[in-house]
């Protein structure tokens, strides 16, 4: 087996592709599944985070807390600051 032939692999529909080329298109694809994945948990906290204080403003004994802005707030800024490194590295 050649050199040329040591850094290629076949892909599902039969192409030849560097696996440089693989590796870091696989990197990209777990980087966006991951930057979605953390998008979509900060959505499904404040979805339940709303309808508790729905329910507690129609049993009239809301009180409001600070613990949950600050976590979100701290997990809107984890988003923020990974997606600036990563496309400051990608880019």
């Amino acid at each position: 087996m050649t050199q040329q032939e040591e850094n290629v692999m076949k892909t599902t529909n039969g192409q030849n592709v560097p696996t440089s080329k693989q590796v870091d298109t696989s990197k990209k694809v777990t980087d966006h599944f991951c930057l979605t994945v953390l998008g979509v948990i900060m959505m499904i906290v404040a979805l339940l985070e709303f309808l508790h204080n729905r329910r507690s403003i129609d049993a009239e004994r809301f009180h409001s807390s600070a613990s949950f802005p600050i976590i979100l707030t701290i997990l809107a800024s984890l988003v923020g600051v990974m997606l600036a490194i990563y496309l400051f590295l990608t880019g």
